[in-house]
């Protein structure tokens, strides 16, 4: 009885182990689908892709690790060679959405924003490499409507030397 029992679990579990792990692939492996004011969509096999496709740049000295549900890209996090972690980005349905935020060296963020459906919306954050405010801004509907930016501390560099804005 306890083994016909377990037979049935594991014969319940195999579908779901095989089914529920995502794939991790080149981005290069995958085909990208371009359709003129929609987000791009990836496909392998001719089917719409759910899993991870990584993609590096020796020349940043980075790797992009683009997590991507039914076809659209849902984040993107990017790792410099030393294994710090230089941003992470939020997208629903291939398109910008939640929190962006990007990172110094040192680990400390260098911005974080918010975007609602590709438009950055609401306040906005910018600080130095020591932690101190560098910038704080608000958005409606992607448009700037107030800038407050401060003076870097003496000694603290202002900006990041590699790390570029969305």
């Amino acid at each position: 009885m306890q083994l016909r029992f377990f037979l049935f679990l594991i014969a319940l579990m195999i579908p779901a182990l095989h089914y529920g792990q995502s794939q991790k692939v080149s981005l290069k492996a995958l085909q990208a689908e371009v359709t003129d004011g929609k987000p791009i969509m990836y496909k392998k096999g001719g089917a719409y892709f759910t899993g991870t496709a990584s993609q590096y740049y020796p020349a940043e000295g980075v790797t992009m690790d683009y997590y991507i549900e039914d076809g659209y890209v849902s984040r993107m996090v990017s790792w410099k060679d030393s294994g710090s972690l230089e941003r992470d980005f939020h997208y629903r349905k291939g398109v910008l959405h939640g929190k962006v935020t990007g990172y110094f060296d040192n680990g400390q963020k260098y911005y974080e924003d918010n975007y609602e459906n590709g438009l950055r919306q609401g306040i906005q954050h910018g600080w130095f490499s020591d932690g101190t405010i560098r910038l704080k801004s608000e958005f409606i509907n992607g448009f700037e409507i107030m800038r407050f930016e401060f003076n870097p501390p003496k000694g603290v560099l202002a900006l990041p030397a590699k790390l570029s804005g969305c």
